[in-house]
């Protein structure tokens, strides 16, 4: 049976970087350019465009990790040419479960569940509850059946507002950075980024 293929980054990233985030698993320990070479590696690798900005960042128990967002899972659904071939919908004690089955174009498949609370739901907010769990459970078969291990955004909307919003502006920098061109270069990487507004990881990781 096939197995996908990841493709090798044309940007090496510096042995430096790839033990601070293969060994540490946290993305906060880089610096802004580090961060955004790392970005355009992964997206490389997968065979993702960056400036869809697929991925978005979020601090998880004090690390600052990627999600993936919309723009990754329907760009990996193409590329892989993942489809569904089954679908099942339940009720289980007020939450709406749905099981997803999925095959690429190598035929192999995977399976995956998106569950969503629906209780005192009615009207507009229960349908968008079911089509909620559904997307769920398709974008969470589509990563799973691509080896990626990251979380899906249909995932993060439960976590604290707070860190999750510096993230999303954390990253929102990031790509306008490689949107606007360079006017700073990252020793050893090549790639080009603009001034730095990142904020400070303190205030990343503040409660």
């Amino acid at each position: 049976m096939a197995n996908i293929t990841i493709k090798e980054p044309k940007s090496i990233l510096p042995p430096a970087i790839q033990e601070k985030v293969l060994l540490e698993g946290d993305l906060s320990k880089l610096t802004p350019p580090e961060r955004l070479s790392f970005y355009k590696a992964v997206c490389e690798s997968l065979g993702l465009n960056p400036l869809t900005q697929p991925f978005e960042y979020i601090v998880l128990k004090g690390k600052l990790k990627f999600y993936a967002k919309r723009d990754c899972t329907d760009q990996l659904r193409k590329l892989h040419q993942v489809s569904v071939t089954m679908m099942s919908h339940k009720e289980v004690e007020g939450v709406q479960v749905v099981t997803v089955s999925v095959m690429d174009r190598h035929g192999r498949t995977d399976m995956s569940t998106g569950a969503v609370p629906i209780a005192g739901l009615k009207g507009e907010e229960f349908a968008n509850a079911l089509m909620k769990a559904e997307t769920k459970a398709k974008r969470r078969a589509t990563l799973s059946i691509c080896g990626l291990g990251v979380l899906d955004e249909t995932e993060v909307e439960t976590i604290t507002d707070e860190p999750l919003n510096a993230a999303r502006s954390a990253n929102q920098q990031r790509i306008d950075q490689l949107r606007e061109g360079a006017t700073t270069t990252t020793p050893g990487v090549g790639a080009s980024v603009g001034a730095d507004q990142t904020p400070a990881p303190s205030t990343l990781f503040e409660k």
